[in-house]
């Protein structure tokens, strides 16, 4: 979305009164995204992701975002303890951007 469109949908949700909405079902797009994938480049493209709908979120005013659908969260067979290990730092490569938006 460009500078215009958020400015619109942002006066759009105040103007029907929405209040502490926020993004969900985030992850799904652009494909082959996920917060416990083995490779580093998926784990670094899903983070630039999430900091990028961090920003879009604090933009169109909102209060939350919602990561990942089932897919993006998926362990791999035989991967859990390495995966239960990276799923949290992908959400900690985000927390001090989320921190500093402006909610």
């Amino acid at each position: 979305m460009g500078s215009a469109q958020i400015a619109a949908a942002r006066a759009a949700a105040a103007d029907a009164g929405h209040r502490g909405h926020g993004l969900h079902w985030l992850l799904v797009k652009p494909t082959g995204l996920s917060i416990t994938a083995r490779r580093p480049g998926v784990r670094r493209r899903t983070v630039d992701a999430m900091l990028a709908y961090v920003d879009l979120c604090a933009e169109l005013g909102g209060k939350y975002l919602v990561h990942g659908s089932p897919q993006q969260r998926r362990i791999e067979a035989g991967d859990t303890r390495e995966a239960r290990w990276r799923a949290p730092r992908s959400a900690a490569a985000v927390a001090g951007r989320a921190a500093q938006a402006a909610w």
